[in-house]
């Protein structure tokens, strides 16, 4: 696996509904997604979990 992983703008332009976004695969992606160039729309059941979260990624992807 690569330690490196280059961003390439794939998703510019795109727009995602990533659910179950409190954590685990839910997070990854919309992290992912969200370096990819997507605007990502997160939700979960848990408030608390997706506050959390949704400032992962604002860290993460400025």
């Amino acid at each position: 696996m690569a330690s490196s992983q280059q961003y390439r703008g794939r998703l510019a332009g795109k727009n995602a509904v990533i659910t179950g976004a409190g954590g685990g695969i839910g997070l990854e992606t919309s992290i992912l997604f969200a370096k990819e160039g997507a605007s990502v729309l997160m939700s979960d059941i848990s408030q608390p979990a997706l506050e959390k979260a949704a400032a992962k990624v604002k860290q993460l992807v400025p």
